[in-house]
Order: C-alpha cells, then structure tokens, then sequence
C-alpha cells in the first residue's frame, strides 16, 4: 500500500477512536462530495436503499490540498540520503526511501440529526487543536517508524437547521484539519541497497539517516 495512503487510513482510525465515533468517518473524492448532499436528501424523504443508507452522526473527508511542508527539520537529509527499512528475510539487503515532508489539508463534514451531537463534536473538535498531539499517530512502513503530526483549525461553524419543508432535517457542520505527513514511492519502487555486516558498526556509528519525524 502506498504510503499516502496509509497515512489516510490511519487518520480515518484515529478521527474515530478520537471522536468516539460508532461509524468510522469515509474519505471522499470531489465528485463523492456533491453527490453527498443528493444521498442525504434522497434518505430523508424515505427514497434510499438500505445499502447506501448514511448511519448519522457521520463524519466525511474530503482532500483539499497539499503542499511541501518547509518546517520539517530534517527534510533535505531525507531527500538526499534516504532512511533505510527493514532487513528482508534470508538475504543481506535493505530498501532504502527517499521521503518528502507534505502537508495535507482536508475538510471535515459532520453530518447529524440533533445539535447536541454537532455541539458536542465541536467541543471535543476544539479540545484536540488545544491539547497537541492528541491526534497524532505513528505509522510502521516496511520497518520504518513513520510520526503523522494532525492539527485541527482553531474554530468550527455552527450550522444552521433549514425549517422548510422540502429540506431533510439534518445539521452539516464543516471544518478542516491538516496533516503534516510525507510522500514517497512505492515499495517496489525502493532502492535495494547491500548490507556488509562487517562495516555495518561503522555506518550505525558515523552516518544514521534520519527518522520521518516532522
């Protein structure tokens, strides 16, 4: 699995581990993101089948953006070194990985039928931008321990509920997050790189490529 997309997948986990979520939040495309509003209004009125009925409270995210991260410290030694992964069963090689610092920035849709819930989501939202850290979380990729720093925004919008008629009932609270994690190739894209167990001291002592740590 590329790592882009472990990266998701672990932000996904976290978001609803977090959160306390009984659903886990769905990664949407842009175009998954204007039919949202269709699927919801279609289930409101009684006219969605049950395999494609959205369990409420549901959060969404949707990939806005990416861009280098330049406040990464050590981000021209990943590039130009590399870091190395774990030694492969039954043979003296290691893949060696050249990684590029990237922020991610995404929206956050939460999606409910009572204010209480988004009130709630919105307080908890809050406390985690405060307390740094609370959404982070580390990644092994071949060996390699992978540290994904989250940051919530420092404010959400409290939605308002449409009272007409032929709007679904439902709240629709929007924000967004970012995520400072990394890019890189494939694994079969890795450099395979010999390792000579007698200047292996050597190397360990005198030229450590850096950890992905942002």
């Amino acid at each position: 699995m590329q790592l882009e997309n472990m990266q998701i997948t672990g932000l996904l986990s976290r978001l609803q581990s977090a959160f306390e979520l009984q659903n886990r939040p769905v990664f949407l495309s842009t175009s998954d993101r204007w039919h949202l509003s269709d699927r919801l209004n279609a289930q409101g009125k009684g006219n969605s089948q049950a395999a494609n009925t959205i369990q409420l409270p549901q959060m969404f995210l949707r990939l806005v953006s990416m861009g280098t991260n330049q406040n990464s410290y050590n981000a021209g030694a990943l590039a130009v070194q590399g870091v190395y992964g774990a030694l492969k069963e039954g043979s003296n090689v290691k893949n060696r990985y050249r990684f590029q610092p990237v922020t991610f920035g995404f929206e956050v849709i939460l999606v409910a039928q009572s204010f209480e819930d988004i009130f709630r989501f919105a307080r908890n939202y809050l406390l985690f931008g405060v307390v740094r850290g609370a959404l982070n979380f580390t990644l092994n990729y071949d060996g390699i321990a992978i540290d994904v720093r989250v940051q919530t925004d420092d404010s959400v919008q409290a939605p308002e509920k449409d009272a007409s008629v032929d709007v679904v009932n439902l709240y629709e609270m929007t924000t967004n997050l970012q995520m400072n994690g990394w890019i890189s190739p494939n694994l079969d894209d890795a450099v395979p790189v010999p390792v000579i167990t007698n200047i292996v001291r050597e190397i360990v002592a005198t030229n450590v490529p850096p950890s992905p740590s942002v």
